[in-house]
């Protein structure tokens, strides 16, 4: 396909991130900044949470519906040997998009490890791994150094690479890989100094790990010659949703009582942000979660708090663990567990059931994030 479109890959400069966690908010993060300091950046993440545009920016501007037409209209006409896939095709109509629109710095949110991703055709400035934790195992492997492994292999050529945690089981993996594509490592542990200095608008300890990942990402930039000061990094955390579309991401849509979405989905997210969540409660815990039907969810919800009041949920996409599947799952647990049909019935009863002392987290699957979000917004339309 990239060749097809005159391979707009080329002579552009790329930030290439993966990571089992936070690969999105420090994409978001240095692509933020980045802005601030006057870069024209073209981001890519996935998922989207409401409409398919948001996976293609610049600076904060989802990609025109009319040019997601045009290119689709294009590449219909043209027959591959390989039929592209959804998200390869998505790609590519992100590196068309940013080449149109004069991008002079491209952060590229890998879709599913690494190695044999689509976004691994592009050849970064840097690259950066968040961390790794057991997830999409059926596809990357059962273990850590398997999965580091598949992730490792976004390290290219001398193409410095930046690791956002030390891990003992996957730090062999890391050094080994650079050392033999001659890549330079960097951690992001080693980049404390000024980062203390930063107001983080974030949420959680593992929030200011991911901060502190794009820290070190933009200190290696400057390196380059790139002009982003730690103003433009502040400005950048201070402004994320507006310069990038940030959201769903240990989010507080409500102060009282306090309410905050998140679409961790795996053991090490979830404890993380339920790490996060408690250091903040002053009342109750109500919890919502919802998890694709692929999903081995045992692991995840030994997680929860024993003193948590605790809410299955379907939501809207075929890939939702039915409620008659999570009913069954709640059957087995040791305390009382409601089970919904979708968000708007499980937020409905249990915002009945919370004082303005409480806190409740939604969170698991990103669909259900975007029933949440649909949801929201339906009930504004209708006020």
């Amino acid at each position: 396909m990239c060749e097809w479109l005159g391979n707009p890959q080329l002579n552009v400069r790329f930030v290439h991130i993966a990571g089992t966690n936070g690969k999105g908010t420090v994409a978001s993060i240095l692509a933020s900044a980045c802005t601030e300091a006057g870069e024209r950046v073209g981001m890519f993440t996935s998922p989207h949470l409401l409409d398919f545009s948001e996976r293609i920016r610049v600076n904060g501007k989802v990609v025109d519906p009319s040019f997601i037409g045009d290119f689709v209209d294009r590449i219909k006409q043209v027959t591959f040997a390989d039929p592209p896939s959804f998200f390869e095709v998505s790609f590519a109509m992100a590196l068309d998009y940013f080449r149109f629109q004069g991008c002079t710095l491209c952060v590229i949110e890998t879709g599913l490890g690494g190695r044999l991703d689509a976004t691994n055709i592009v050849v970064p400035m840097l690259s950066v791994i968040t961390n790794i934790s057991l997830d999409h195992t059926a596809i990357l492997g059962d273990t850590l150094t398997e999965i580091a492994t598949e992730k490792a292999g976004i390290i290219k050529p001398k193409v410095p690479v930046v690791i956002g945690e030390l891990q003992k089981e996957t730090n062999f993996v890391f050094s080994t890989v650079a050392k033999n594509s001659q890549s330079d490592i960097f951690y992001s542990i080693d980049y404390q100094q000024g980062f203390e200095a930063i107001d983080l608008p974030l949420i959680g300890n593992h929030q200011r790990e991911n901060a502190l990942t794009a820290w070190a990402t933009v200190q290696l930039l400057r390196k380059t010659g790139m002009r982003i000061t730690n103003e433009h990094f502040q400005s950048g955390l201070n402004r994320l949703g507006e310069n990038t579309g940030y959201m769903g991401r240990m989010q507080v849509v409500n102060e009282t009582p306090f309410v905050v979405v998140d679409g961790a989905h795996n053991p090490a997210g979830v404890k993380h942000a339920l790490q996060a969540i408690q250091t903040i409660q002053t009342g109750r815990l109500f919890l919502i979660y919802g998890a694709s039907s692929d999903k081995d969810i045992r692991e995840v919800v030994s997680c929860f708090p024993v003193d948590a009041s605790i809410s299955f949920t379907a939501f809207t996409s075929p890939r939702s663990m039915t409620s008659d599947q999570l009913g069954q799952f709640a059957s087995q647990m040791n305390k009382k567990v409601r089970v919904f049909n979708g968000i708007s019935e499980a937020y409905g009863h249990v915002s009945q059931q919370m004082s303005e002392e409480d806190i409740l987290f939604i969170f698991g699957s990103f669909f259900l994030v975007a029933d949440f979000f649909q949801f929201l917004a339906s009930n504004a339309c209708e006020k």
